[in-house]
């Protein structure tokens, strides 16, 4: 593969790479249903376009703050736990091999 400098990697990028990681049996089909849902429907169009490098906890903080209007605490849970589970792992897919 080839290697990504990271300030040119997006958040987007970083996400779709992650949700290729998440599969059984590490994760029930369920769970990740609703993560590849959370990626694809919400953060992707909120926070793709944004560097990786370029991330900061305002991002983020912004994010939750537009989407408490229109979704439930529990899907807001979800996608918490999507960004908590993303962010502690490593970008494998953009390292050099």
């Amino acid at each position: 593969q080839e290697f990504v400098e990271p300030r040119k990697i997006t958040t987007g990028d970083w996400l779709r790479d992650w949700l290729k990681t998440i599969t059984p049996p590490h994760y029930k089909a369920n769970t990740v249903t609703a993560y590849t849902t959370a990626v694809n429907k919400h953060l992707i169009p909120a926070l793709g376009a944004v560097s990786l490098q370029g991330l900061k906890v305002s991002h983020i903080e912004a994010y939750y703050r537009d989407k408490r209007a229109t979704l439930s605490g529990a899907t807001l849970g979800t996608h918490h736990a999507v960004i908590s589970a993303a962010r502690s792992s490593p970008i494998s897919s953009h390292r050099p091999s």
